[in-house]
């Protein structure tokens, strides 16, 4: 099947029924497609760890044309450093920076009840985590955890 043009609407346009089956149903098994191959295309990686003497992680990641899901969990992990800095499994495109929040944060044995922040600047390798919005520094001993899922542009 031939794949219809994703059309251009304009304002006031009215969205209809036919509309609706040019693009949606007759493009429907590239649709799911999509779709399906996001569910079936999660890889593990083994990224290198700046900041951790050790780390025990599970480190997941999908990827659909030019978009990257990425999911880490650590179950354990000891600091050594102020920073924290996990590879990517594919390098990031583009000259903007990326960026989001984690799903929970250990710093120095402490569960943090602030917001971690991630970031990967342009075209990074790597994707370096804070300890709150701005740029908080990490405590170079105990127990450092990160559990966080994002997206990033390849």
């Amino acid at each position: 099947m031939t794949r219809n043009a994703i059309p251009t609407y304009v304002t006031g346009q009215v969205l209809t029924a036919a509309h609706l089956n040019t693009y949606l149903r007759d493009n429907e098994a590239e649709h799911w497609a999509q779709i399906l191959a996001l569910q079936t295309n999660w890889q593990a990686w083994t990224p290198t760890f700046t900041g951790w003497s050790s780390q025990t992680t599970t480190a997941m990641y999908a990827r659909t044309g030019n978009l990257v899901l990425f999911n880490i969990y650590q179950s354990a992990g000891t600091s050594n450093g102020t920073v924290a800095k996990i590879s990517l499994p594919i390098t990031a495109a583009g000259l903007e920076g990326k960026g989001g929040v984690c799903a929970y944060v250990i710093d120095g044995g402490n569960l943090l009840s602030t917001a971690c922040r991630w970031w990967i600047s342009g075209a990074a390798s790597e994707i370096e985590f804070f300890t709150n919005m701005a740029n908080g520094a990490w405590t170079n001993s105990g127990t450092k955890r990160i559990a966080v899922q994002g997206f990033y542009r390849v």
